[in-house]
């Protein structure tokens, strides 16, 4: 009697199969683990970034708009009832050449630093501005006052950064070393702004010196051209 030989046995068995089944889904989760994390990092870098820049091209922005500010020229604050601020928003320029950073509310509890500048209204004596050498208020002012605080749907805002936390002003005037919250005519000689945007762990504080004196020629109110809102 032939006894036939015992073949060589081929293949995993159904165990080893399970195993290294197990084993390549542990190492995929992983490897796609690390690469989210490194995604997630890598926006959160991006996202920090681009708030650098907003807040840079702000501060840019409102340093040259101030130093605009003719001789006759104003600024003037206000409040909004329901606001945990101080200061809701602020207006300053001269006659009818006016703009106005307002902040207004999300659904998510943050706010949006929005501008608006002055529609020219068809009244004479609207378009005419305060003479030099008083405190710049005028009939254009005025009007313009009122449509910022009733948010007149005449006005066209621009949104410049939103998901701030909190915002504020300060103001000091002339003569003085005492800051005071709000501000209703003349000129400060410097002006605070306070600001917190989500995302960054404290308030980001700058000043803005806003001269006695007429700028020099040439130098106009900046258009916020340059500066970029979130998306």
């Amino acid at each position: 009697m032939n006894a036939r030989p015992r073949s060589a046995r081929g293949g995993f068995t159904l165990i080893e199969m399970i195993i290294t089944l197990c084993v390549f889904v542990m190492l995929a989760a992983s490897v796609f683990g690390i690469f989210g994390a490194t995604l997630e990092s890598a926006g959160a870098l991006q996202d920090n970034q681009n708030r650098q820049d907003q807040v840079e091209a702000l501060a840019a922005w409102l340093k040259q708009s101030f130093l605009a500010l003719p001789a006759n020229g104003t600024l003037v604050s206000y409040h909004r009832d329901g606001r945990p601020f101080h200061v809701s928003g602020i207006i300053w320029g001269a006659g009818t050449d006016l703009q106005a950073l307002d902040l207004q509310a999300q659904a998510n509890g943050n706010y949006t630093l929005r501008l608006a500048t002055c529609v020219a209204a068809s009244s004479p004596d609207d378009q005419a501005s305060a003479p030099a050498g008083t405190d710049g208020y005028s009939p254009a002012l005025a009007r313009f006052q009122t449509e910022v605080f009733n948010d007149d749907s005449v006005l066209a805002w621009r949104p410049l950064m939103r998901d701030l936390r909190s915002v504020d002003w300060r103001f000091r005037v002339p003569n003085s070393n005492d800051w005071q919250d709000t501000f209703s005519s003349g000129k400060p000689v410097l002006t605070q702004l306070t600001f917190q945007p989500a995302g960054m762990p404290t308030s980001i504080v700058d000043d803005f010196w806003i001269p006695p004196t007429a700028p020099p020629v040439g130098l106009v109110l900046a258009p916020a051209a340059s500066l970029t809102t979130n998306p």
